[in-house]
């Protein structure tokens, strides 16, 4: 989904006719498509290592309050899925609506503050 901005040309502005200038983020495009499948893999990670880190050492671990008392009702299984699932739409939507900034800023809060303290976890018990 590109964006059009509007430029006067030199012949245009005396005439007052306003041209369409071709997209020129392409680069940028292509480094959201990189941001988005980190995002979508962070993602994936966060859940396998949560629910790893759940089914090992009981759903009291899990941090997130709202996730856990989910947990409790319907499985931690169901309920990462569901979790995850509207997380990577959430994303596709920023993706789509090319906020990209704000989809790297959420993927490196993510892989910091689910998936590294996951990761250092499984590693210390290897």
């Amino acid at each position: 989904m590109g964006t059009v901005t509007w430029q006067r040309t030199q012949t245009g502005a005396s005439h007052g006719v306003a041209v369409a200038a071709a997209p020129s983020h392409v680069a940028d495009l292509e480094q959201g498509r990189l941001v988005f499948c980190l995002f979508l893999v962070i993602q994936l990670l966060d859940g396998g290592l949560t629910y790893w880190g759940v089914s090992r050492f009981g759903i009291e671990l899990e941090m997130n309050g709202l996730l856990a008392t989910w947990m409790h009702e319907i499985g931690p299984a169901p309920t990462l899925f569901v979790a995850k699932t509207l997380a990577c739409l959430c994303g596709f939507i920023l993706y789509r609506a090319e906020y990209l900034r704000p989809l790297a800023i959420v993927a490196g809060l993510c892989l910091g503050v689910a998936v590294v303290p996951w990761a250092f976890l499984m590693a210390a018990l290897s």
